[in-house]
């Protein structure tokens, strides 16, 4: 199993579900910072990933935003939520930042796919969309060890054996905070994500 998972195909298609769902495949979201909310509260976003500068981790999103070449006072201006960055915005534009952006997505897949592997106790993954589903839950919200998912999936394995997509849809709409307040959002994810595995 770990060893499709580890696919470059499979990472490919993880890589179109995370697109789909964060961007909509929009490549000006991708090369870009934006404000998901427009309100300054979640604060800057960019690739696929939607990489959100004030909740991924200060030092590694430092880091991101030195290899894309921004200075310090750039990078300032960025984590602060400044909104006249137009000249920013044309860093993240060029070829070899548009490059660096693609590598930093295709390293959170990969972190991701590796965290989900790593989870102990876990019941039977119904098929790839069930795992793309794992995947896609964690790089939206993250599935702590022993946290509140993490919980539940044991429970899944040692009560029912088995865990399918739907089954983490509805978990996520009944137990996810956002899930409470957009139902509709976590079942688009889902059905983009049923779509790219199973063409449905």
């Amino acid at each position: 199993m770990n060893v499709k998972y580890n696919s470059e195909s499979f990472k490919e298609k993880i890589l179109k579900c995370i697109a789909k769902n964060e961007v909509n495949n929009l490549e000006k979201f991708i090369y870009s910072f934006t404000d998901p909310d427009g309100s300054g509260r979640s604060g800057y976003s960019f690739g696929r990933s939607q990489f959100d500068v004030n909740h991924f981790g200060k030092a590694r999103i430092w880091q991101m935003l030195t290899d894309l070449g921004l200075d310090h006072n750039q990078k300032r201006r960025v984590i602060e939520n400044k909104k006249d960055i137009d000249d920013i915005q044309l860093l993240l534009k060029t070829s070899e930042n548009k490059t660096i952006i693609d590598e930093f997505d295709r390293e959170h897949i990969d972190e991701s796919i590796q965290h989900v592997l790593n989870l102990k106790d876990m019941p039977n993954i119904h098929d790839d969309s069930a795992f793309a589903m794992l995947v896609d839950t964690h790089s939206q919200f993250r599935i702590d060890i022993n946290g509140k998912t993490h919980q539940w999936l044991r429970w899944c394995n040692f009560e029912i054996g088995c865990v399918s997509a739907e089954d983490i849809m509805i978990f996520k709409t009944q137990n996810y905070d956002w899930g409470e307040k957009r139902p509709d959002d976590i079942e688009r994810r889902y059905l983009n994500i049923r779509k790219i595995f199973k063409g449905m």
